[in-house]
């Protein structure tokens, strides 16, 4: 169970909410089963070529048409998921207001690496649809949170003690770094050099990260300008002490990295020499004046984590910090706690989703996605059949109603093989 979850958890962050907002807004733009216009990949500006093979052309129509049938059951699962959640947010007297859509997207563009961060600004400068699927992951995410999680009450004074009691663990001093890397002792030194030196050896930190990524020095190729957003706290020791005198745009000498090994370990394995010049780029801080929007439904989730990990026989013999500890060792360090906390979650919205499915207020009129149908019928009373749809066996929809698919908070699209935020594992 303990693997289950870490496993379930990595492929739910990989490509966060980006994979499956695209997918969902990609069939979103399409009219029918082959056309329309605009769609994600024009930003809704009409129809036309998207590109030309041999002189052939292949036409938007065509394009939405085959990404229709490629993904559409999936992405109108989770448009429908969408519109029932959105519909039962309301009838609890709840809301997910822009600015909060707003500041979630600022708060994960901020803290993605640099490769996501640079996917993010590309599609929210895309604007239209494309802006829109970003937005409506978002809306989404926040609102399963808030249903999940609305029971459960907290004061302001309460609040505060579970943040100075957390603050470290949950919030701990972050720093994005710039840092350039090498398994030489001699190349550290001379790179050192370069940045301090007045005459024409001078180099820039940019001109030296890029001839690093060119050599055949596979530490050296881990040189950026930019690291996510990394907890102090979770830093080894050695980086830990030289960030901590620096201020931003300071640089730190050449370190030795050393790996932390676990006490009294007998013959630890050999590990590559490995050197590093850190320069802070930004130090970031938390109060609770600062975090106060977030807090509370910080606070919410964490409560319905350790609720749900008591529910779990295995995971219940664990402390809450040791089921935490499993599940952030398989994640970037950057990852949020609620986006940890959401690991153990998962079974709760799974259930939220699963009875707003068998409310019986879908209809699915198109006779293609007559199959997904099934996942949408009220659920059989206790020794009742289910009438079988036109065609099919008796027995309708899986044992109890229980959907087919994954909770739509989750970008279950990521998971697909053939979508480009698929890793084979």
């Amino acid at each position: 169970m303990k693997r289950s979850i870490v496993k379930q958890t990595k492929r739910a962050m990989r490509g966060i909410w980006l994979a499956a907002g695209a997918v969902t807004m990609t069939v979103a733009g399409c009219s029918g089963k082959s056309g329309g216009g605009g769609g994600i990949l024009s930003g809704g500006s009409g129809g036309g070529n998207v590109a030309t093979v041999a002189g052939q052309a292949i036409t938007r129509g065509e394009l939405q048409g085959y990404a229709e049938a490629k993904v559409g059951e999936q992405a109108l699962s989770e448009l429908i998921d969408y519109n029932l959640l959105m519909a039962e947010l309301k009838s609890k007297g709840l809301d997910v207001s822009e600015k909060e859509v707003e500041e979630d997207l600022a708060t994960r563009l901020r803290e993605a690496d640099p490769a996501t961060k640079k996917q993010i600004e590309r599609m929210m400068a895309q604007g239209g649809s494309v802006k829109d699927a970003l937005e409506r992951q978002a809306r989404l995410r926040m609102a399963i949170e808030k249903i999940v999680t609305k029971d459960i009450k907290v004061s302001d004074a309460e609040l505060k003690a579970w943040f100075e009691k957390n603050k470290e663990k949950y919030y701990p001093e972050r720093v994005k770094l710039a840092m350039l890397m090498s398994s030489q002792k001699p190349r550290a030194d001379a790179m050192a050099r370069q940045l301090t030196a007045k005459d024409k050896t001078a180099k820039t930190f940019q001109q030296l990260v890029d001839e690093q990524g060119k050599i055949a020095d596979p530490v050296g190729r881990g040189s950026t300008m930019q690291t996510p957003l990394i907890g102090m706290a979770e830093m080894p020791p050695f980086l830990r002490t030289a960030i901590s005198k620096l201020k931003p745009g300071q640089v730190s000498p050449v370190l030795e990295m050393k790996p932390s090994l676990p006490p009294g370990m007998k013959n630890p394995p050999k590990v590559p020499p490995a050197y590093v010049i850190a320069r802070l780029e930004e130090r970031q801080g938390t109060t609770f004046e600062s975090a106060r929007a977030s807090l509370e439904q910080d606070y919410k989730l964490e409560q319905l984590a350790r609720r749900e990990q008591k529910n779990e026989p295995q995971l219940s013999q664990m402390s809450f910090d040791q089921a935490m500890m499993q599940v952030r060792s398989s994640l970037p360090p950057s990852t949020s706690p609620s986006d940890m906390w959401r690991a153990f979650t998962r079974t709760a919205e799974q259930k939220i989703i699963t009875d707003l499915r068998q409310k019986g207020t879908v209809k699915i009129d198109d006779a293609f996605y007559a199959e997904l149908a099934a996942n949408y019928r009220p659920a059989p009373l206790p020794g009742a059949i289910m009438p079988a749809p036109d065609g099919a066996p008796a027995g309708g929809a899986p044992a109890g109603g229980a959907p087919s698919g994954p909770p739509p908070s989750a970008p279950a699209a990521a998971d697909h093989p053939d979508h480009p935020g698929h890793e084979n594992h």
